[in-house]
């Protein structure tokens, strides 16, 4: 009973980076489709540069999603869990400074107190 609580996620990461690695690889291949197509071509530079660059943020998206699907199957056949910082687990091995600044030292006097803002006395 207790592997079965581990291996479920288990399975599950590798399903779901699997699908982020099958979502991703169009948008990857949006350049080379374009190339293929015959829209890339040599004798109107100015329109494969801008066609080029048109498909790059596809490409960059497609692949960053690919290395996210294939981090999560990683995860899911080694079982790494993802802890958060030392910070936020363990508070109090992390230094603090002794002497915290005190944020209201910097706020200006309420009014009615010493302060520039003041009008003075007709008298």
């Amino acid at each position: 009973m207790n592997s079965e609580i581990h291996t479920v996620p288990r399975v599950v990461s590798i399903f779901l980076g699997l699908f982020f690695m099958s979502f991703g690889l169009p948008f990857a291949l949006v350049p080379f489709m374009m190339i293929s197509d015959g829209v890339i071509d040599p004798n109107y530079p100015f329109e494969s540069l801008f066609m080029l660059a048109f498909s790059s943020p596809f490409f960059l998206a497609g692949t960053g999603i690919m290395y996210m699907g294939a981090r999560a199957v990683l995860m899911g056949i080694r079982g790494e869990e993802t802890t958060p910082d030392a910070k936020f687990v363990h508070p109090e091995l992390v230094d603090e400074p002794e002497s915290q600044i005190d944020i209201d030292k910097f706020d200006p006097p309420e009014p009615g107190e010493e302060g520039w803002w003041e009008e003075e006395s007709d008298s």
